[in-house]
């Protein structure tokens, strides 16, 4: 059986439709899920080890799971879980976290309160004597004075150069 040239100008065509559909599909699929399905795992999966997995790669795609990085930190209830969080959010240095990330400061479980004043102390700049199992009290005199330090900052005119420069200042070591 003979094609003519229309006929096998429409099977090319075909074919090329046919391999930009399966190289697009590849695509979508090996940039993974989305950041609402890892934040969905992050807070759902049947195991811990599974919910972590689903976190740590939640904070991997960076600044565009911010959103999704401030969900599972606020609703998840597992501190390894809001751990992770923590590192994600810093890493990216989001201070429309720093309030929660200063209040983790005081979560029971010392994991996350270290993980949470280190981050605490790099986003202002501020090295508090911070110990996450240390007394009680000797804790919340260092968390006052850490939010006090988000305060002046928050407040400050200069608010916004102070952030880009410890940013810049962290990312050059």
């Amino acid at each position: 059986m003979m094609l003519n040239q229309r006929q096998s100008m429409l099977l090319i065509a075909m074919a090329l439709l046919g391999v930009a559909g399966l190289m697009t599909f590849l695509l979508m699929r090996s940039r993974g899920p989305s950041a609402e399905a890892l934040a969905e795992l992050a807070l759902t999966a049947p195991s811990m080890q599974e919910r972590q997995a689903a976190a740590a790669k939640l904070t991997d795609l960076g600044a565009s799971a911010l959103p999704q990085m401030r969900q599972v930190f606020e609703q998840s209830d597992a501190p390894e879980v809001r751990g992770i969080c923590v590192e994600g959010l810093g890493r990216n240095w989001d201070y429309e976290s720093l309030d929660a990330i200063i209040s983790a400061m005081e979560d029971p479980s010392p994991d996350l309160r270290g993980r949470a004043g280190l981050i605490a102390g790099r986003m202002t700049g501020r090295d508090r004597p911070f110990f996450a199992h240390g007394p009680e009290a000797e804790r919340r005199v260092i968390i006052e004075h850490v939010r006090q330090d988000w305060e002046e900052i928050r407040k400050s005119p200069y608010s916004g150069d102070l952030k880009r420069r410890l940013k810049e200042s962290h990312a050059q070591r």
